[in-house]
């Protein structure tokens, strides 16, 4: 396909299309949500919804009760807070 023909394909899908394609390769995905001190956060998505008339695309980090259930944004968090005391 053509850049010009992915992008007449793009235009044309509905929310609910466009949800369920992404769904059928969101494993291949990551979002990089920013820093903390030296640590680049970053999670893998898990699957995507509509959320009234918006995509919502959801991560392994947004499924948790706690940022802070997660090892590495622990260890960042932590390595952060080092920083501001040395």
């Amino acid at each position: 396909m053509t850049r010009d023909e992915i992008t007449a394909f793009a235009n044309s899908l509905s929310n609910e299309n466009f949800v369920e394609l992404f769904n059928h390769f969101a494993n291949r995905c990551h979002v990089f949500s920013g820093s903390l001190g030296r640590c680049q956060i970053t999670s893998e998505v898990t699957w995507a919804c509509l959320n009234g008339s918006t995509i919502q695309i959801n991560t392994e980090s947004s499924d948790l009760d706690s940022m802070a259930d997660q090892p590495f944004f622990r260890y960042a968090l932590e390595e952060y807070a080092k920083e501001g005391t040395e």
